[in-house]
């Protein structure tokens, strides 16, 4: 539930993009008067083409923060490999550790107890009741 409650909204927002980029096309394509094609609408003050209404002082405004994302959807990298640490992942007292896009994760269960196998997702996360898999199939304890 912890592992995939990321994973889960950046579906939903993703989605949710998707709809405003529409919405804002929509939009855009509504407001053209006739005769007017589209891009002749710098109302902006600015003496150059490139409709951004910016006072070209060199900045790129992109909002970037040059971060980047985690190639983990929830808890933090580890290192890049995983050896041999699935993606069904395993506990290592109160701490899981997974692979996903061949990175090893890693994510404290100490406050969301326990490390366990989560029956409706088919893998470990926090939050369980600490049992293992059926079988212990994958197993519980970290290699």
């Amino acid at each position: 539930m912890y592992r995939s409650a990321r994973a889960l909204l950046e579906g939903r927002l993703a989605g949710i993009l998707v709809f405003l980029a529409t919405l804002a096309l929509a939009l855009s394509v509504a407001c053209i008067l006739p005769g007017q094609q589209p891009g002749d609408d710098d109302t902006s003050g600015d003496d150059d083409d490139d409709d951004t209404g910016d006072d070209d002082t060199g900045d790129d405004d992109t909002g970037d923060d040059d971060t980047t994302e985690s190639p983990c959807s929830a808890g933090e990298e580890v290192h890049q490999g995983c050896g041999p640490i699935s993606f069904e992942g395993c506990c290592d007292g109160e701490e899981l550790l997974w692979c996903e896009n061949n990175w090893l994760c890693r994510l404290d269960c100490s406050s969301n107890p326990s490390c366990g196998w989560q029956v409706n997702y088919d893998y470990y996360d926090c939050g369980t009741d600490g049992e293992p898999a059926p079988n212990d199939t994958p197993p519980m304890q970290c290699p």
